[in-house]
């Protein structure tokens, strides 16, 4: 699983997400996030919005998804919803993350890790978390990166296997793992 950066996407993207939201005193956090999608390239933005936050966030989400050709998806709840779903981990272990993996942003981490929050603990347990660092941008800002180890991720490597090379001037056997 690699994840490719794209240097002018994510400059050209937190570009236009300053500009945007320059009328906003708050900043920071939607410029890196912005940043951050547009670099990766990202196709599909899936962004849990939540009454009361900041719409800096959604504004620059929207940008870094004009930047890669990808969706930017905004899901808002109402009071019936917020009832049905008591929690956002069940979401998140039905979610089914790309073949190349996903990385994954929570906002206002210094909160979540005061409370004992793990990304393991709500990921499913074909998901491996590869990285996770959390920033100190805004509120803090958990990111991590997971990789989707079910299905053809593991496949593509292959099994490990020996080659063997023999020398054609001095006779010699060489063997390698490849």
């Amino acid at each position: 699983m690699k994840l490719v950066w794209s240097p002018e996407t994510a400059s050209k993207a937190y570009i236009d997400t300053v500009k945007s939201c320059k009328l906003f005193k708050e900043s920071g956090v939607a410029e890196f996030i912005s940043a951050m999608a547009g670099g990766w390239n990202a196709k599909l933005i899936v962004e849990a919005w939540s009454h009361g936050g900041a719409v800096t966030t959604s504004v620059g989400l929207a940008v870094a998804a004009r930047h890669t050709g990808g969706r930017h998806v905004c899901m808002v709840s109402n009071e019936r919803s917020r009832l049905e779903r008591k929690d956002f981990a069940k979401v998140l272990r039905f979610a089914k993350l790309s073949q190349r993996g996903a990385v994954l942003v929570c906002k206002n981490a210094s909160q979540r890790t005061m409370s004992g929050f793990r990304w393991s603990g709500v990921l499913d347990s074909a998901t491996r978390v590869v990285r996770s660092v959390v920033l100190p941008v805004g509120k803090g800002l958990d990111i991590a990166y997971v990789e989707n180890s079910s299905g053809a991720v593991n496949s593509t490597k292959g099994p490990s296997r020996w080659i063997r090379h023999i020398d054609q001037q001095s006779g010699e056997e060489h063997i390698f793992r490849g």
